[in-house]
């Protein structure tokens, strides 16, 4: 299985913002806020970690 890091740019910027509309719509309809906050909290600090790091 690819990292974020090895996945290309251009697709990867199109679906993050999708899933964050989708994310926004879910807790708009009475979804777990801190579950998906969580979720959140996890996906960006693997944006963040350069690739080769321990996570």
């Amino acid at each position: 299985m690819l990292g974020v890091h090895d996945q290309p740019v251009q697709p990867l910027a199109r679906l993050l913002p999708g899933a964050m509309n989708e994310a926004a719509l879910w807790i708009a309809r009475g979804g777990d806020a801190q579950g998906a906050e969580q979720a959140l909290d996890s996906l960006l600090a693997g944006l963040r970690q350069a690739p080769g790091t321990p996570g």
